[in-house]
C-alpha cells in the first residue's frame, strides 16, 4: 500500500469525482482510476460506488478515517523533522483541534496578520486532549479551543488565562431521503442510529451535557465513536446515522444536498472559540493578540 494511494482516495472522497480529483492530482483519469482499485484490492473490498456523484461504501468510510489519521500523522511527523533541521523558529506556536485547524483558524490567521501585523505560525492539530497538553507542556505558545467543560476541566485557572473569540453552532443532521427531509430525526418510536464523538474530543462533553439539560430527548443509541469530523460527515451521508457537527464544518455538504440539517432550533448546540495563554508569561505576538481582543471588547 503507497502514501499516495491514500492521498488520491482522500481526493476522491473530497471531489466526489474519479475526473476532477485526478485533475487535482495532476495524473490522467485511467491511472488514478487504476490507483484507486489498487487501493481497493489492497484492502480486499470495495471502497467506492462508482456513480455519479461517487459515493463511498461503509468500507470506504472506516478506510477514510484511517487514511485522514495516517497521513496526518505523516504530516506532523514531517514537520517535526523539518523543526530539528530549521533553525527558523516561528514567530508563534499554536496548538488546537483538527477541525478549528480546517474551519477557523485560516480566517483568524489572516486577520491577526492585518490587526497586529505579520507573523510566522507552526499549528499543531490534535485532539483537544494533546492539544492542551501540548500548551501545558511549552510545546505551544497559544492554545485555539472549543470552551467547554471538558477544557475548562483540564486547564487550571491558576495557571492560565483565557479570552472567548468567536462563537460557532453545532448543527443535528442526516442524510436526505427522497423528498430531502431527515432520514433520521430522533423523535421515532424506535431509537435512532447517533454518530457520536469520542470522549476525548471537547465536542462530545458539549453535545452530551446540552442532550442531558433537554426535557424532550432525542430517542438515539450510539453505533460508532471517532475524533474525526470528516469521517462523521461521510457516515451521515451514508445513511449510517445522525450527528451534530460545527456549522461550518458541514456547510459544504448541507449546501450540496449531501445532508440535511434537522429543524429542532432547540437541539441548536451554540459553543464558544476561545484562546487560551499561560498566565505570568510573556510572548510579543500572544500579547498583542490579547491585547487586541480584550481592546475590542472594551468597544
Amino acid at each position: 500500500m503507497l502514501v499516495v494511494w491514500l492521498k488520491d482516495f482522500l481526493e476522491l472522497a473530497r471531489t466526489r469525482s474519479f475526473t476532477k480529483a485526478a485533475e487535482n492530482r495532476h495524473v490522467t483519469h485511467p491511472a488514478f482510476g487504476r490507483r484507486i482499485k489498487l487501493l481497493e484490492e489492497w484492502a480486499g473490498v470495495p471502497l467506492v460506488e462508482r456513480k455519479k456523484p461517487v459515493e463511498l461504501t461503509p468500507d470506504g468510510v472506516i478506510v477514510l478515517e484511517a487514511a485522514t489519521d495516517i497521513l496526518e500523522t505523516i504530516r506532523l511527523l514531517h514537520g517535526r523533522l523539518d523543526a530539528r533541521k530549521d533553525d527558523a523558529q516561528p514567530d508563534l506556536r499554536i496548538a488546537t483541534g483538527v477541525a478549528l485547524s480546517v474551519t477557523f483558524f485560516p480566517q483568524w490567521y489572516k486577520e491577526m496578520n492585518e490587526k497586529v501585523g505579520t507573523f510566522r505560525t507552526r499549528v499543531i492539530a490534535g485532539s483537544n486532549e494533546s492539544a492542551i497538553q501540548s500548551l501545558a507542556n511549552n510545546e505551544a505558545d497559544l492554545l485555539l479551543a472549543y470552551s467547554s467543560y471538558h477544557t475548562r476541566l483540564r486547564i487550571n485557572p491558576a495557571k492560565f488565562n483565557w479570552l472567548t473569540i468567536a462563537h460557532e453552532t453545532l448543527v443535528p443532521i442526516s442524510a436526505p431521503d427522497k423528498e430531502g427531509k431527515p432520514v433520521f430525526t430522533g423523535m421515532t418510536e424506535q431509537s435512532d442510529p447517533f454518530l457520536a464523538f469520542l470522549p476525548t474530543t471537547a465536542l462530545k462533553t458539549i453535545i452530551t451535557r446540552h442532550l442531558a439539560s433537554l426535557d424532550d430527548k432525542p430517542n438515539l443509541h450510539v453505533v460508532h465513536e471517532t475524533d474525526s469530523f470528516s469521517s462523521i460527515v461521510e457516515l451521515v451521508a451514508a445513511g449510517l446515522g445522525m450527528a451534530w457537527l460545527p456549522y461550518q464544518l458541514c456547510k459544504p455538504a448541507i449546501e450540496s444536498g449531501r445532508i440535511v440539517e434537522i429543524d429542532n432550533p432547540k437541539w441548536l448546540m451554540p459553543v464558544d472559540i476561545a484562546l487560551y495563554r499561560k498566565k505570568f508569561s510573556s510572548h510579543p505576538i500572544v500579547d498583542k493578540i490579547w491585547a487586541y481582543y480584550v481592546g475590542k471588547s472594551l468597544k
